[in-house]
């Protein structure tokens, strides 16, 4: 109790804490705190919330691919780049906001972001309205603060394990 900072420190057994251990020399390096949070908390349904509104807000509630604005946010879908049981983060970087009737295309692969962030698509199953409906130069919008912008890794996934495949 007499370290600086205590009170923010939490006691742990030692089984919780061999346990929290062995879960973090299992993960990568780089993952081993992402995999340490993971284990304490289940994400429950005000963290979904805070991390729709916080998307929906550094993205001015607008749609990444068709520039449609929602001030209220409610026909926007905030869709994971790689989805959660897929082992995509819990983070802001690893959603986008789009038009709900593009939901179904993203996740059947129909179309994706290239590295420049260009929409790719699959012009034999993208719908035309679709095709007509994304912004000009087939360019994704971004949002105004680029530590905002979506993980470049979570797009390359999205790119490889779902663009194209069905």
């Amino acid at each position: 109790r007499d370290v600086p900072g205590a009170r923010r420190m939490i006691e742990l057994g030692d089984d919780r804490f061999d346990e929290i251990l062995a879960s973090s020399r299992a993960a990568k390096q780089g993952e081993a705190a992402e995999a340490a949070a993971a284990f304490a908390s289940k994400p429950n349904e005000e963290t979904y919330l805070a991390i729709r509104d916080q998307v929906l807000r550094a993205w001015r509630y607008r749609c990444a691919f068709t520039g449609a604005r929602d001030d209220g946010g409610a026909h926007l879908s905030i869709v994971a780049a790689q989805p959660r049981d897929q082992g995509g983060p819990l983070h802001v970087g690893n959603y986008l906001p789009m038009a709900a009737d593009l939901e179904r295309a993203w996740r059947l692969g129909h179309f994706s972001v290239g590295e420049d962030h260009r929409i790719l698509g699959d012009l034999y199953r993208l719908a035309p309205e679709d095709q007509d409906s994304m912004v000009a130069l087939f360019k994704m919008l971004l949002p105004d603060d680029p530590k905002d912008y979506p993980d470049a890794r979570l797009l390359a996934w999205h790119r490889l394990n779902v663009f194209g495949r069905s």
